[in-house]
């Protein structure tokens, strides 16, 4: 069993390792209030969503440990307009691990101001 820092950083690294550029265009890493790790995935278009969904899945779930929730979102051609809020708005407050722009991280914060949107200034 690894603690919280150390299964950020082996889950960020399973994602890099994991991310097939044949079938993930990007990912996600969602860290929720609870220290709980989801992630979003965008395939490559013409890609099997299943198969992105599962690379992502076993890179998660071997890394990660009891903080994976084994959730993980699919961004495609299929999904809802309300996922689509929510998938481009995750995307847009996401930020790169690194300069390659394939592997993400989004860290929810507590405050009174909403899970997603520009971060709050210091008091």
């Amino acid at each position: 069993m690894s603690h919280f820092g150390e299964a950020r950083e082996n889950s960020l690294a399973a994602l890099q390792a994991a991310a097939d550029p044949s079938v993930v265009e990007r990912v996600c890493m969602i860290v929720d209030l609870r220290g709980i790790f989801r992630a979003l995935v965008k395939p490559v278009k013409g890609a099997d969503t299943a198969q992105a969904r599962e690379t992502v899945r076993a890179a998660l779930r071997a890394s990660a440990e009891m903080f994976w929730s084994d959730e993980v979102w699919v961004d495609s051609e299929d999904s809802t307009p309300a996922q689509r809020a929510l998938f481009d708005l995750a995307w847009q407050e996401s930020r790169p691990l690194n300069r390659s722009n394939r592997v993400f991280i989004l860290d929810r914060r507590l405050s009174k101001d909403a899970w997603f949107g520009s971060s709050f200034d210091p008091p």
